[in-house]
């Protein structure tokens, strides 16, 4: 079965629609930080003034360009002076390990970089990075300058690449056209009728697609950004706090962090527009974000198709109602249209499910400089250019497309998407390591996490720990294996490829199973902090040496880890002190520094631990 597009794309580019807004509004608020207030009149200042930098460079149009800053104004004036350019964007994202980075410009062939002097630091000693990349500090670019003519590119311009994880073992560059930005951003302004009046909260990372939404779907609205660090997601009290405080109407992100902040805030603030995306919708959120918005959205989309590509309002329904509505993604955004494929090829039935393809001016170019990752992903059919998604679904009787999962071995991590082939390409290149599989594990109903399973070699075997480390530095913190499994051979199917069901199994297996270790004597606090780690990961024992991560924590497993230190021994841990601390017998210590802080001080108040580490732990 098919749909067809139902009307021709926007035809703009994304800059000249904020600049449009900066004429009608220009002491309208733009973005608010917790420190700082710009308007737009004075966020399209710093844009001049940074693209007039940009063109004295006399680059060629769709020049790749980097921007690699912290979530200050500048970053959204940097994106801004790029299009202002003519040139392309390619978002880097600061919490991402330096030699992923620098892998990513050197793909991408940035001829400049717009950055700060901390984050140039971390790329000493890369070979070849610095070889034609010119870094511009934007501190030191002058606000005060002349006019400087724009040089937008057309609507078949490129706006912007975007990597991702690659199956291949790479990271790959989608292209996307400012003409598919446009067009989305005004398929969602009418959607969810955003209007000048509307503070979006944007915390998504400038590396991540839905950043693109969450700043652009307000600033060509006219409205304000709050904008923000991702961490604010983990702090459920603090993040309705700042929603409170700051006004915020328009919210987004993924049904598992919606998740833990309905479960920890049942009070949630009232919004005016809830937006869920990036991970398949679930039941329990399903039955829960209709009612803390005035208007709930599931939507759905690759990157390869600008963000999202169909949308469902969610409806306040019961239980049964729920269950049979809750992975309902609507039908295709005005302009799509969407094929699914069964195995054979044809056009699946009202019903079936099959492989969906995308069709229409949300569709990307194409992955950067990969011709034959391009041509198997980008296809021609019915004389229309298609994307293949690999995720399964199928149209219902009301042409809304129902959404099943994927085809293949790719998954979402909180709405990152992770290639098990990355990850196995740099636990491969670990010098102990002899052959790998990576898969997922469900660690309770509804959620998975990343597992690996792996062989050593013959000389000497890495521990958890080892392994973790060495993916912490080339890897963003989302694609780190929550659960591992040593063996001494990987097993295999009939047909001698990796039989990632019977790693299931066994992981399975493990949990179930799994027996006290010796040499576990506890403190009297590690018994009580051991407790809870127990409770939250669902083990049966916990030793000193443990580290939260390695036991199969991620970020939404630690927030409710420390709401049940809290509960059981009233003391208040930073999220970012609780992900530094090396493992069970240094984090007891600090719970009990923390203890006794708040019992000499007499105020009830968050305990703030602090870390060497400067920017802290890259959360997901």
């Amino acid at each position: 079965m098919n749909t067809a597009p139902t009307r021709p794309p926007t035809l703009q580019n994304v800059a000249a629609c904020v600049e449009a807004q900066v004429h009608l509004r220009p002491d309208a608020v733009a973005v608010m930080t917790d420190t700082q207030t710009v308007t737009y009149g004075a966020l399209w200042h710093r844009v001049i003034a940074l693209s007039g930098r940009l063109q004295m460079a006399g680059l060629q149009p769709e020049t790749n360009v980097g921007v690699l800053l912290g979530r200050t104004p500048d970053l959204i004036a940097a994106v801004l002076a790029v299009w202002h350019a003519g040139l392309t964007l390619v978002p880097i994202d600061p919490d991402d390990p330096p030699l992923r980075n620098g892998h990513i410009l050197r793909l991408a062939q940035c001829r400049l970089l717009l950055t700060q002097p901390d984050y140039v630091e971390v790329f000493a000693g890369q070979p070849d990075l610095s070889l034609g990349l010119n870094v511009i500090d934007v501190a030191l670019v002058p606000s005060a300058v002349e006019p400087v003519t724009a040089a937008y590119l057309s609507e078949r311009g490129l706006a912007y690449i975007l990597f991702t994880s690659g199956s291949t073992g790479l990271p790959k560059g989608v292209e996307i056209e400012h003409g598919s930005v446009a067009h989305l951003l005004d398929c969602v302004r009418e959607m969810i009728a955003s209007n000048a009046n509307d503070r979006f909260l944007a915390t998504a990372s400038i590396g991540f697609d839905v950043s693109f939404g969450e700043i652009f779907l307000a600033l060509t609205s006219g409205a304000t950004i709050v904008l923000r660090h991702r961490e604010l997601w983990l702090r459920p009290p603090q993040l309705a706090e700042v929603i409170k405080s700051t006004g915020v109407t328009v919210c987004s992100t993924g049904p598992s962090v919606w998740a833990l902040a309905l479960s920890e805030v049942p009070d949630f603030p009232r919004l005016r527009i809830a937006l869920s995306s990036g991970e398949a919708m679930t039941p329990w959120v399903a039955a829960r974000l209709p009612h803390v918005a005035q208007a709930a959205w599931n939507l759905y989309g690759p990157t390869e198709t600008t963000i999202w590509c169909s949308g469902k309002r969610m409806q306040i329904a019961g239980e049964p109602d729920v269950l049979l509505s809750y992975n309902n993604v609507g039908p295709p955004m005005n302009g799509m249209g969407v094929r699914v494929v069964n195995a054979e090829g044809g056009l699946c039935r009202t019903g079936e499910a099959g492989e969906l393809w995308f069709t229409g001016p949300l569709v990307g170019r194409g992955y950067h400089r990969q011709p034959t990752l391009t041509q198997h992903g980008f296809v021609q059919a019915d004389g229309q250019r298609y994307y293949r998604t690999g995720d399964v679904g199928h149209l219902d009787a009301d042409g809304d497309l129902i959404y099943s999962g994927r085809n293949d071995d790719q998954m979402k991590i909180r709405g990152v998407r992770v290639e098990p082939g990355e990850i196995e390409m740099v636990l491969l290149d670990h010098p102990q390591v002899h052959s790998v599989a990576v898969t997922w594990f469900e660690s309770e109903p509804g959620r998975r996490v990343i597992a690996a399973a792996y062989v050593a070699s013959r000389d000497l075997a890495p521990t958890r720990a080892d392994l973790v480390q060495w993916i912490e530095a080339r890897l963003p913190v989302a694609m780190v294996p929550s659960r591992w499994l040593q063996l001494d051979a990987l097993p295999k199917t009939p047909s001698n490829k990796i039989d990632h069901g019977a790693l299931r199994t066994q992981l399975a297996r493990l949990a179930q199973t799994a027996e006290p270790r010796a040499g576990s004597t506890l403190s009297s606090m590690e018994a009580r902090v051991a407790a809870v780690w127990q409770r939250v990961l669902r083990i049966d024992d916990v030793r000193p040496h443990d580290r939260f991560l390695e036991l199969g924590g991620d970020s939404i497993a630690l927030v409710r880890m420390l709401a049940g230190i809290e509960q059981a021994l009233g003391v208040r841990v930073e999220v970012r002190a609780a992900f530094m601390a090396t493992d069970l017998r240094e984090f007891a210590t600090l719970v009990e520094r923390a203890q006794l802080e708040s019992l000499t001080s007499g105020v009830d108040r968050w305990v703030q631990l602090l870390v060497a580490a400067p920017e802290g732990p890259r959360l997901f």
